[in-house]
C-alpha cells in the first residue's frame, strides 16, 4: 500500500537514500583513516551487499537498490579513490 500510494516515492526514497548517503559518507571518513586500502575496499564492499541486501528484503524495488548502489559507490569508493591509491602506492613501496 505504501507502495501503491507513491509516497514511497515521492517522500520516503529521497529521504531514506539521502540519510544512508550521508551516515556511510561519514562512516568512511573514519574507515580511511584507520584501515589500509585493502582491508578498507573488503570493508566497504561487504557495506555495499548488505546494504542492497537489506533493500531487496524490507523494500522489493529495484529503483531503490540502483539509487542506492549508484550513491554507495559514490561515498564510500569514488570519493575517496585518490586517498585510497596514495595508500596503496605508499604500502607498495614500502613492502616492496
Amino acid at each position: 500500500m505504501f507502495l501503491s500510494l507513491d509516497l514511497y516515492r515521492s517522500h520516503f526514497e529521497p529521504k531514506f537514500i539521502d540519510k544512508t548517503a550521508y551516515f556511510y559518507r561519514m562512516q568512511s571518513r573514519e574507515l580511511t583513516k584507520k584501515l589500509e586500502a585493502s582491508v578498507y575496499l573488503t570493508t566497504t564492499t561487504k557495506i555495499i551487499k548488505n546494504e542492497l541486501e537489506w533493500v531487496d528484503l524490507y523494500f522489493d524495488n529495484n529503483k531503490t537498490q540502483q539509487t542506492l548502489l549508484t550513491q554507495l559507490e559514490q561515498v564510500l569508493f569514488a570519493d575517496h579513490y585518490q586517498l585510497l591509491l596514495e595508500k596503496s602506492f605508499h604500502w607498495m613501496v614500502s613492502t616492496g
